[in-house]
């Protein structure tokens, strides 16, 4: 599995993030990486395992 596609967003400091460009019934790929910063080096873990989300205005029953 490749990754393609370009970041949504860089240099978020929380780990949640709420993609305001989603649109209802369009379905998103999303993949994320840790980045460390020291003494001016950085560093990138390996991406996450891919995951594959579609919004609704009308969310599934989920009892």
């Amino acid at each position: 599995m490749g990754v393609s596609g370009s970041p949504l967003d860089t240099g978020i400091s929380s780990a949640d993030f709420t993609d305001e460009t989603a649109g209802n019934g369009q379905t998103y790929y999303y993949v994320v990486t840790a980045v460390a910063e020291e003494d001016g080096e950085t560093a990138e873990s390996d991406p996450s395992s891919e995951v594959e989300k579609t919004p609704s205005s009308d969310p599934p029953n989920r009892t």
